[in-house]
C-alpha cells in the first residue's frame, strides 16, 4: 500500500510540472492558450478513494465550476453550477480510487482565467487547493468580437517603378490605431513608407516596392485588443527579355576574341629588315638560337660578316 502511494504522489509531481509549477504559495499555475482545453489538477492528502466523497471546484470564490457529491455531479444536471461552465467541465471518473480530484474545462476563453479552489468541505479538518488558470490570449482576426478593430485592409499595385513593382496597404477606420506592416512570404518585415492622409480622413497608407516574385502580405496588428489581420498578394516579377541576354553574350564574346587577338600579336610579332636584295620578313625565335642565325646570315649573306654584333644579334631567323 505505501509503494502505491509513493506512485500515485510521484505522478502528481509529474502532472505539476506538465500544467506549468506553483504559484510560490504551493498553488499550482497552469498555463493554456484561448481556445484549448485547460487540465486542472487536484490530489487529496493522504490518497484515499473519492468515490464516495465531496468534493467542490469554484473559480474566485464564488462562481460554481463543478460539484461531486458521492457520486452524483454537475455533469448529470445536478442543480447549482453557474451557467458559463454548463457542459464544458467534467472529471475522471476512473482516477476518484486514486484520490484525484481533477477536472478539464473545454475551450478556454480569457475570461476564464482566474483562481481556482478545489474544496472537500467534509475532511477532517477540511482541505482546500489553489490552481492559478492563465489563458493566453493569441493575436487574431477579432472583427466580429471586438469594437474598434479594424477590418481587413484593401491593398493595391502601383506602376512598375524599374525593375521593382510598387504595392499600396490601406487600413481605415483603426482605433486603437494600429501597427501595420508588409511582409514577404518568409514573415521579413520590408521597409516601408507611410503616406500621409487627405485632409480630412482617417487611415493609414504603406507603400512598399519590391523586386522579387514572391507572396506579400500587408499585415495589421492592435495588440491592446489581441487583433491582427492580414491581406496578401502576389507579384510576380518578369525576368529580363531575351534580346538582352544576347546582347550582353555578344558584347561579351567579342570583348574575349579582341584580347585573343592582342595577346596574339603581342606573342608572334613579325619582323622585317630590308637587305640589299629586299625586304625579308622572319619570325624572331629565342635567344639561344643566336650562334645558329649568326651562322646562316654569314653564309648567305657575306655582305654582312662586319654587321655590329648589336644590329646582328635583332636579325631574325627560321
Amino acid at each position: 500500500m505505501e509503494s502505491a502511494e509513493r506512485t500515485r504522489l510521484s505522478w502528481f509531481v509529474c502532472l505539476l510540472a506538465a500544467v506549468g509549477g506553483t504559484d510560490g504559495r504551493g498553488g499550482v499555475v497552469v498555463k493554456v492558450t484561448e481556445g484549448q482545453d485547460a487540465f486542472l489538477p487536484c490530489t487529496i492528502s493522504p490518497l484515499e478513494d473519492l468515490s464516495w466523497k465531496v468534493f467542490d471546484w469554484k473559480k474566485d470564490e464564488t462562481e460554481e465550476v463543478f460539484l461531486y457529491d458521492q457520486g452524483f455531479h454537475y455533469s448529470d444536471n445536478y442543480p447549482g453550477q453557474d451557467p458559463r461552465f454548463k457542459g464544458r467541465v467534467s472529471h475522471f471518473p476512473n482516477e476518484l480510487v486514486n484520490g484525484s480530484a481533477s477536472i478539464v474545462i473545454r475551450s478556454v476563453t480569457p475570461v476564464d482565467g482566474g483562481i481556482y479552489t478545489c474544496v472537500f468541505p467534509r475532511l477532517r479538518p477540511p482541505q482546500t487547493y489553489h490552481i492559478q488558470l492563465v489563458v493566453g490570449v493569441p493575436l487574431m482576426d477579432r472583427s466580429c468580437q471586438r469594437a474598434g478593430a479594424c477590418p481587413q485592409p484593401s491593398i493595391r499595385a502601383l506602376s512598375s517603378e524599374g525593375e521593382g513593382v510598387g504595392l499600396q496597404c490601406q487600413v481605415q477606420n483603426a482605433s486603437p490605431r494600429p501597427r501595420v506592416e508588409w511582409r514577404d512570404s518568409a514573415g521579413n518585415v520590408l521597409p516601408a513608407k507611410e503616406i500621409p492622409p487627405s485632409e480630412g480622413l482617417e487611415h493609414i497608407t504603406l507603400e512598399v516596392t519590391v523586386t522579387t516574385t514572391d507572396l506579400f502580405s500587408c499585415v495589421v496588428t492592435q495588440e491592446e485588443i489581441n487583433h491582427q489581420v492580414t491581406a496578401t498578394t502576389f507579384v510576380f516579377i518578369k525576368a529580363p527579355t531575351g534580346g538582352n541576354v544576347f546582347l550582353i553574350a555578344g558584347v561579351f564574346i567579342s570583348g574575349i576574341l579582341m584580347l585573343l587577338i592582342v595577346v596574339g600579336l603581342l606573342t608572334w610579332k613579325r619582323v622585317a629588315v630590308k637587305c640589299s636584295g629586299g625586304w625579308w620578313p622572319y619570325c624572331c625565335l629565342s635567344e639561344k638560337r643566336y650562334n645558329l642565325r649568326t651562322l646562316k646570315i654569314n653564309q648567305h649573306h657575306p655582305e654582312m660578316a662586319n654587321m655590329n654584333p648589336g644590329m646582328l644579334k635583332s636579325y631574325p631567323s627560321v
